[in-house]
């Protein structure tokens, strides 16, 4: 029989993002994506009973912990405050801005010469005079720098937001 005397038949463990937060006064712990989300870990009996429940943080953005490891117990982070160990998990930014790469949390969108003069010759077709661009740097770039547009980037990754300066923020939409 499993650790703790129950078998994967005979209960469920479910994880529920909490909106309704509490408010303690101590802020929710960040990593590069932003504040972390609260959720409550519940874990029912066959009959549909709560055995237990947890809450904990969790990063708002990335699921997969091996990407971002964030992952804080609610009482333990109020317990330790800003003093947490686990109130800033700091990843390495990319050596080159827009290198490609594996890792999917950080990934970029490669657009050919071809298809960005297909978004230049809409946007210009149309008589657009200022691009919000999401999540997509490299369309940033090209609007700005050849074609003196004013566009305007949203991004989660903090490096790529840096170097856009008052033209770009942070966000994990």
């Amino acid at each position: 029989m499993p650790r703790g005397g129950f078998s994967h038949a005979e209960r469920r463990t479910i994880n529920k993002l909490i909106l309704d937060g509490a408010e303690t006064g101590v802020p929710p712990p960040q990593c590069d994506h932003g504040p972390a989300m609260r959720f409550r870990r519940v874990t029912k009996g066959v009959d549909g009973s709560i055995v237990s429940s947890r809450d904990f943080y969790a990063c708002s953005a990335i699921r997969d912990r091996k990407i971002c490891p964030l992952f804080v117990w609610v009482d333990e982070h109020e317990r330790h405050g800003a003093e947490h160990p686990a109130k800033r998990i700091r990843r390495v930014g990319p050596a080159r801005q827009y290198e490609k790469t594996e890792n999917k949390a950080n990934a970029q969108y490669f657009f050919s010469n071809e298809a960005l003069s297909v978004i230049e010759k809409y946007i210009s077709k149309h008589g657009y005079r200022r691009v919000l661009c999401l999540g997509t740097p490299v369309v940033h770039r090209r609007l700005r720098e050849e074609n003196n547009m004013d566009a305007f980037l949203l991004d989660m990754d903090s490096v790529v937001v840096e170097e856009a300066g008052t033209l770009g923020a942070r966000f994990n939409g």
